[in-house]
């Protein structure tokens, strides 16, 4: 059985979306109308002031390098968007394997007890239009590899819940 992305609760939930671009963004809007708290954390004030202007608690914050002390501290769940922003194998490793690993250790010492990675199908291996499937071959470039390293301390960290969406072509 498949479990919802935030499984049902009978309360209102804190949740940290870390990487408020796209899918980041939707998903907090969705949280927000679902009763949620959230707060989205970006890399921008300007992004800041515009989920801020949505009625989303936001900060401006650089997740890898910047001090993560300024986010909530007490927090259910955590949702980590980030993503490259473009760049090539450097830049994959900042941001899903060095990132998430500091994420990981953030959202431990708040107390979340669920860990929600987006993930990407970028960790497949096939390029020649074939079916692609959970069982596909994955890694052996630089970039799926950093992924795969993202995607296994979350899955490692001791989580409650603990999830990795590889998500394509956004």
């Amino acid at each position: 059985m498949v479990e919802p992305f935030l499984a049902p609760v009978n309360r209102s939930l804190n949740i940290v979306v870390l990487g408020c671009g796209y899918i980041g963004t939707a998903f907090a809007r969705l949280a927000k109308a679902s009763g949620h708290n959230v707060c989205g954390v970006v890399r921008s004030v300007e992004s800041r002031d515009r989920l801020r202007a949505e009625g989303i608690s936001a900060e401006a914050v650089d997740i890898y390098h910047g001090d993560l002390s300024v986010l909530p501290k007490s927090v259910d769940a955590v949702v980590y968007a980030a993503s490259t922003g473009g760049g090539g194998p450097e830049a994959y490793n900042l941001a899903y394997n060095i990132g998430v690993k500091r994420a990981i250790d953030w959202a431990k010492q708040v107390g979340a007890t669920t860990f929600n990675f987006t993930s990407s199908t970028g960790v497949y291996r096939q390029d020649d239009g074939g079916v692609v499937t959970e069982d596909s071959e994955v890694g052996g470039a630089e970039t799926a590899d950093a992924i795969l390293k993202g995607e296994g301390a979350v899955l490692s960290a001791g989580f409650k819940r603990a999830r990795v969406l590889r998500l394509g072509g956004l």
